[in-house]
C-alpha cells in the first residue's frame, strides 16, 4: 500500500516500482556461454525500497531472501564455469511508472456534498448488461453534488462509442453514452468504466460494468406471462449467498419474495416501473431485477445482479383495431403483507356500480368523474389509504405540468367529494376538467398504501398531515414488524374532454370576449357623442356671449 506518514504539499509526484519475479522452488540456470547459475526458492520476511533508480543499471532489489544462502551453494558458487549470485535470485524485472495528483483537502468527503455521488439510472458496479448486434446500446449516467459543479463524466470503454450531451438541471447532471455493436462484437464481453468529475477536480467513485452482446446465460429462470402480470422465477442456487432483501425491481420500492427454492419477482405491467414498449404488431412490458446498493457503502460482498425479463403480446392477437393498455389491475408482494392488488377504476355515477370501459374515457367538461380504488389480499386486517393524487397531462406522475387532487391526505382540488366506501376501498369524485395549452389527454396517479387495521400510530391513522409521505416512509428494517406497507404508485388514464364540451369552452370564451368588446365599443361612442354634445354646447355658450363690435357704442 502507498502512504505517507507527513503531510504533502499539492502537486504531481513521479513514482516507479519495479515487479520482481523470484521462483518458488530451487532452479538451475545453464546459459550459452556455458555459466550456471542458481535460483533458490525466496521468502520474503523483509522488505526494502529499491535504493537505485536506474533499475536497469543496478543490482539493488526490492526484496531480499530471509537467509543466507545454503553451504552447498557457497561450494558450488567456487567451482569452474559457475556465477557467483549470494543473494540476488530474481528471474524478471517489470517496471511500472505513475503519477499521483495531490490537490487540496476537500472540505467533505460525504458523496453528493464536494465529491460526486452517482444516482439511478447508473448501473450498479460490478453489473452485467446486454446488447445486441446493429442496436444502439445506451448507458445512462446521472451524478449530484450540491456544492460543486460536475463538469464531465470520465468513461472508457470501446473506442467507436459515442458521448452525449451533458445536460444538468439542480445540482443533478445526466449524461448517455451510445455505443452499436458490431457483427464483429457477438459473443464478447466489453467493459465499460466511468466516474463523474467536477470542475474542482473532485471524483465520483470509479464504476465498471461488463456489456454482453448476444445471449446471456442467466441460470435456469423462467418467466410466467399472466394477463395483467408477469412473474420471474430466479433460482437460488444461480445467486449463491443473496437474499431476496438483496435484489429490488426498477422501482426500488418494490421488493421480491422467495419460496425454498427461488426468488420471486412479480409485477403489474403498470407497477414497479415496467416499461412499456410498443411496436407496430406486439406490446412488450420490460423491468429489471437488481442489486440493492447503499449509497454510503464502499464494498459489497453480494452477487451485483442485473436481470432483464419481459412479456410480449401481440396486437393481432389481442384486438383487432389499435392497442392501447387498459390500466386498471396493479399486484404488488411485500414482506409482512403477502401478495395483495389494487383496483383502480372510472364508475358512471356515484352508485359506482357499472365501470367505465371506454378507452381513452371521453368527458364533457364540469361533469362529475367518479373513481373508485380497492385493495384486495390475502390479509383481512387491512386498511387503504391514499395519500396523494395528482393529474398530469402525460402518463408520468411526474411531469413538470400537474394539478394537486389529494396531497398528504389532505383534499385539494374544490370540487372533490368523498364518498362513502369501505377499510379496503376508496371513492371519490370531482368535475371533469382540461389542462390549458394543447393538451390533448388526462392522467391521474396516486400514491397509496396499506396498514394494519387498528395499528396505532400508522400513516393510515394520521390522515392529512403537512408531512409528505416520501420523507414518512423509509426502508423498513427487517427485524421490525410490518404494521403499513412501502407506498405504491397506481395510475389510471387517457381522459380526454368531449370535443363539443372544448369547443363549447372556446365558443363561450369567444363569446364573452365578443361581449367584452360590444361593451368596450359601447363605451368608446357614448364617449365621443358624449364629448361632441359637451363641444356643441360650448360652441353654443361661447356664440351666445359673443363680443359685441365697439363701434356699435
Amino acid at each position: 500500500m502507498l502512504s505517507t506518514s507527513s503531510s504533502m504539499v499539492p502537486g504531481v509526484y513521479v513514482f516507479e516500482l519495479v515487479m520482481e519475479d523470484f521462483p518458488r522452488n530451487d532452479l538451475i540456470l545453464t546459459y550459452d556461454d556455458g555459466s550456471v547459475r542458481y535460483k533458490y526458492a525466496t521468502y520474503f520476511n523483509n522488505l526494502a525500497s529499491t535504493n537505485n533508480s536506474r533499475w536497469w543499471n543496478s543490482d539493488a532489489t526490492s526484496a531480499f531472501p530471509s537467509q543466507e544462502p545454503t553451504e552447498l551453494y557457497r561450494q558450488t558458487a567456487l567451482g569452474k564455469g559457475v556465477t557467483k549470485d549470494p543473494v540476488e535470485h530474481i528471474l524478471s524485472k517489470i517496471p511500472l511508472q505513475f503519477t499521483v495528483e495531490v490537490t487540496e483537502s476537500v472540505p467533505s468527503c460525504t458523496y453528493g456534498v464536494y465529491r460526486p455521488l452517482l444516482l439511478p439510472p447508473t448501473p450498479n458496479q460490478g453489473a452485467i448488461l446486454t446488447a445486441e448486434v446493429g442496436v444502439p446500446f445506451e448507458l445512462h449516467l446521472s451524478a449530484q453534488a450540491s456544492h460543486s459543479s460536475i463538469t464531465d463524466f470520465k468513461v472508457t470503454g470501446p473506442g467507436n462509442m459515442t458521448r452525449g450531451t451533458i445536460y444538468t438541471s439542480g445540482h443533478e447532471t445526466r449524461m448517455t453514452v451510445t455505443w452499436t455493436p458490431t457483427d464483429n462484437d457477438d459473443g464478447g464481453r466489453f467493459p465499460f468504466c466511468f466516474a463523474a468529475d467536477t470542475s474542482s477536480g473532485y471524483y465520483s467513485v470509479y464504476r465498471c460494468i461488463i456489456v454482453v452482446v448476444g445471449e446471456i446465460y442467466f441460470g435456469d429462470n423462467t418467466v410466467v406471462c399472466n394477463k395483467n402480470t408477469m412473474t420471474l422465477y430466479i433460482a437460488k442456487s444461480f445467486l449463491n449467498g443473496t437474499s431476496e432483501n438483496d435484489l429490488q425491481l426498477n422501482d426500488p420500492q418494490c421488493l421480491v419474495s422467495s419460496n425454498s427454492t427461488h426468488y420471486i419477482a412479480s409485477v403489474g405491467f403498470n407497477s414497479c416501473g415496467t416499461e412499456i414498449e410498443e411496436t407496430d404488431d406486439s406490446i412488450i412490458f420490460r423491468n429489471q431485477v437488481t442489486s440493492v446498493d447503499s449509497t454510503n457503502d464502499v464494498i459489497t460482498r453480494t452477487h451485483q445482479v442485473a436481470i432483464p425479463f419481459s412479456c410480449s403480446f401481440s396486437k393481432v392477437e389481442r384486438l383487432s383495431v389499435s392497442f392501447r393498455p387498459q390500466k386498471a389491475i396493479f399486484e404488488f408482494a411485500e414482506a409482512g403483507f403477502g401478495n395483495f392488488t389494487y383496483k383502480f377504476q372510472f364508475y358512471k355515477d356515484d352508485r359506482f356500480i357499472t365501470v367505465h370501459t371506454q378507452s381513452p374515457l371521453e368527458l364533457s367538461l364540469k361533469n362529475m368523474m367518479y373513481l373508485e380504488i380497492e385493495v384486495t389480499g390475502s390479509l383481512s386486517n387491512i386498511e387503504l389509504f391514499v395519500e396523494s393524487c395528482r393529474a398530469t397531462p402525460h402518463d408520468n406522475p411526474n411531469d413538470p405540468v400537474f394539478y394537486n387532487i389529494i396531497e398528504n391526505g389532505c383534499l385539494k382540488d374544490e370540487t372533490l367529494v368523498i364518498y362513502p366506501g369501505t377499510s379496503k376501498k376508496s371513492r371519490f369524485g370531482l368535475k371533469a376538467f382540461a389542462f390549458i395549452g394543447s393538451y390533448e389527454e388526462v392522467y391521474i396517479s396516486c400514491t397509496v398504501m396499506i396498514c394494519k387495521d387498528g395499528e396505532p400510530d400508522t400513516r393510515c391513522s394520521r390522515g392529512c398531515t403537512t408531512k409528505s409521505l416520501a420523507a414518512h416512509r423509509g426502508r423498513r428494517s427487517l427485524t421490525e414488524e410490518a404494521t403499513e406497507s412501502l407506498q405504491h404508485f397506481i395510475s389510471q388514464g387517457p381522459l380526454r374532454m368531449k370535443q363539443s364540451s372544448r369547443e363549447g369552452a372556446k365558443e363561450k370564451t369567444i363569446e364573452n370576449d365578443s361581449t367584452l368588446v360590444m361593451c368596450l365599443s359601447g363605451v368608446v361612442i357614448a364617449a365621443i357623442v358624449g364629448m361632441t354634445i359637451f363641444l356643441s354646447v360650448k360652441k353654443a355658450k361661447i356664440n351666445k356671449y359673443e363680443r359685441l363690435s365697439t363701434e356699435e357704442f
